[in-house]
């Protein structure tokens, strides 16, 4: 169902004249989309492929009181810091300063560079990995022993989650998920199964012959109860009834509604 062909069906419920503000049932048809998925709990899978990154020479836990250097060879650097101070990473003329208080988990990539660590009195490194060769975006290297997947920004649509994610045989995953991010073991490689509530793309008036976002078998709901708000502040005794008979067709309809699409999650190593 595209906006036009909506528009034209709410007008065919109850304007004889044959015209309404567009403006006007758009409003009532993104209330009346958004009641929809509250109502029927809509849920959608994220299938996120990802590689496991084992950690390459791990270097041991360190306690900086002052100024440390380290060299650093081609790849990525992720590590855990607690106290306070700066962690600096050098390549060539460029430098990219941390500046730490409290906890921090830090992820970089270098080429032949070097890492400056200064605590200001004091500042403790732990889970520290190098993954030679690593030539990925560095938000995908792990931290503190674990991937970090921010589904808000992995997941257009994504609103929360429903369920713990699951691997390709359907089994639970040792995982946690704070705020929309999700953590996964680093070992972990394989694919992730993520369940979750969507939020709906919005309905534009100017983009009238794109899809609303609503799977099919629901799409007759829509004109019901976009018709229901359209007139509920006019004629209420109206309304009224295109909301009756919205309720009457989605008590036949299948209580809930799952899709799925797949993203590729590749590390840097796949």
């Amino acid at each position: 169902m595209t906006f036009e062909s909506l528009y034209g069906e709410v007008l065919e419920l109850g304007f004889e004249d044959g015209a309404y503000p567009t403006a006007s049932v758009q409003r009532a048809a993104n209330r009346a989309l958004a009641t929809i998925y509250s109502e029927r709990r809509l849920r959608k899978l994220a299938y996120l492929h990802t590689a496991g990154l084992p950690r390459k020479l791990p270097l041991k836990e360190m306690t900086v009181d002052g100024k440390r250097e380290l060299s650093l060879p081609n790849g990525g650097v992720s590590l855990t810091a607690f106290g306070e101070g700066s962690v600096i990473f050098v390549e060539g003329e460029e430098r990219r300063e941390y500046k730490v208080k409290g906890q921090a988990f830090i992820r970089e990539c270098v080429k032949d560079g070097r890492l400056i660590i200064e605590g200001a009195p004091s500042l403790m490194l732990k889970e520290i990995g190098l993954y030679p060769n690593y030539a990925g975006d560095r938000k995908r290297l792990p931290a503190g022993g674990m991937h970090r997947f921010d589904l808000r920004e992995e997941i257009a649509d994504f609103g929360a989650a429903v369920a713990a994610p699951r691997d390709a045989t359907g089994l639970p995953i040792a995982s946690e998920i704070y705020g929309g991010v999700m953590l996964i073991p680093e070992s972990f490689s394989g694919r992730i199964t993520v369940e979750y509530l969507p939020v709906p793309t919005p309905i534009s008036d100017t983009e009238g012959y794109n899809e609303i976002d609503l799977p099919r078998e629901l799409c007759p709901l829509l004109p019901l109860l976009t018709a229901y708000y359209v007139w509920l502040d006019a004629e209420e005794e109206k309304a009224i009834c295109y909301l009756e008979r919205y309720r009457e067709l989605s008590a036949m309809l299948p209580s809930s509604y799952i899709s799925g699409a797949e993203k590729y999650i590749t590390n840097g190593w796949a």
